[in-house]
């Protein structure tokens, strides 16, 4: 695999070796979802909510006469 400088994407003329039983297999498609779905909620906040009885207009508690 060639290997290139991080700073201007050119080539440094170097090359690594990598081991085939690690780098030559088949992509997994279900966890490359898996990943992407991770970051793309890694950062939501989450809004929803059930308004309670105080958060309604009027308690429901009976008023006093």
């Amino acid at each position: 695999m060639p290997v290139y400088n991080l700073l201007d994407g050119e080539f440094t003329g170097e090359v690594c070796n990598l081991d085939h039983k690690h780098f030559n297999v088949p992509l997994r498609r279900d966890i490359v979802s898996k990943v992407f779905h991770y970051f793309n909620v890694k950062g939501v906040k989450k809004i929803k909510m059930v308004k309670r009885s105080g958060d309604v207009a009027g308690s429901g508690k009976k008023p006093v006469p």
